[in-house]
């Protein structure tokens, strides 16, 4: 009988939760609100009722927690998220193993996500590379011989912060230049304010603040709307370059797109790759490969309970 595993993939807006099988198949999923305002504590008995409920049809040999921020995944805790405000320094999987006497893992979601796609997504036959999510911001995983690379101290693969012009617009994180502030939503919407403040026609220039986003960007590139694409030209440059820097430094086989802003890809990849070959030193580009990820939203959630698979199968 194959061992089944809980995976919960945590948002500032929802949580989404599933059963996974050791083929990486999720078998029942679900989602409830995260409703970060009523704190910690009222959190995690949400996620204990949820995992009784769960229980209560499948036998679960063990659970993965993805979450937004700072994760400490070597001992358990929860540092800190900037979408779950009073979230600070919890001690996770100590308090989810004694409500649920099972096993835990908990890790940052953009790893779990990467964990997913490279372990049963887009990137299955690969041993090293690095998932790219683009959404509000940038989130990134860092896979090397096929498991997650966390660094000393648990935050390797901030690709989202590495710089590609010192003195470049401020970026969430309060310094100037990320590659954020160019391919996260903030940095799309300023690129394009740029071309319509330079005259550039558009049918977006008389959109309010509120009705632009990416995806109406996306909406109007698919109309032929010519400032529309260059904007998702001009986000490809950029993370091509962030991604040059990324394989000069580790060469690793591939990089997988993923996230909300990857529904653009079709405008977004033919200067991503011009980019990223002009950039990167000729070894280092040689036999890359670039793609987009395969799971979608689910790969997260998979990549939960595939990682307390393999910490129960490490034990």
């Amino acid at each position: 009988m194959t061992d089944l595993f809980l995976g919960f993939d945590v948002g500032g807006t929802d949580v989404k939760s599933g059963v996974v099988n050791e083929a990486g198949q999720i078998l029942r999923e679900n989602k409830f609100a995260t409703m970060p305002e009523q704190g910690p504590d009222m959190f995690l008995k949400r996620i204990k009722k949820e995992i009784d409920n769960f229980r209560n049809e499948f036998d679960i040999s063990g659970i993965g927690i993805g979450m937004p921020g700072l994760v400490d995944n070597k001992n358990g805790f929860y540092k800190f998220g900037p979408n779950l405000p009073g979230f600070k320094n919890i001690k996770m999987v100590e308090i989810l193993e004694k409500l649920s006497g099972l096993p835990v893992n908990l890790d940052n979601d953009a790893n779990m996500a990467a964990l997913g796609e490279f372990s049963y997504g887009a990137a299955r036959n690969f041993n090293s590379g690095m998932l790219i999510t683009l959404g509000t911001g940038v989130g990134s995983g860092l896979i090397l011989g096929k498991e997650v690379f966390h660094g000393v101290s648990g935050a390797a693969g901030e690709f989202g912060h590495t710089i590609i012009k010192f003195d470049g617009p401020v970026c969430s994180c309060g310094r100037q230049g990320c590659i954020e502030a160019f391919a996260g939503t903030a940095g799309i919407l300023r690129i394009l304010q740029e071309k319509i403040e330079a005259g550039e026609d558009s049918e977006l220039k008389d959109l309010s603040s509120q009705e632009r986003t990416p995806k109406s960007i996306y909406d109007a590139a698919k109309r032929g709307d010519s400032v529309a694409a260059a904007v998702f030209a001009d986000v490809g440059m950029y993370l091509g370059i962030a991604m040059a820097n990324t394989s000069n430094l580790l060469n690793i086989e591939c990089f997988v797109i993923g996230g909300g802003v990857a529904g653009a890809w079709d405008f977004i990849v033919k200067s991503l790759k011009y980019s990223f070959m002009q950039h990167a030193l000729g070894p280092n580009a040689e036999g890359v490969e670039i793609f987009p990820a395969e799971l979608s939203n689910k790969a997260g959630l998979i990549g939960a309970a595939e990682s307390v698979k393999r910490k129960i199968q490490n034990i």
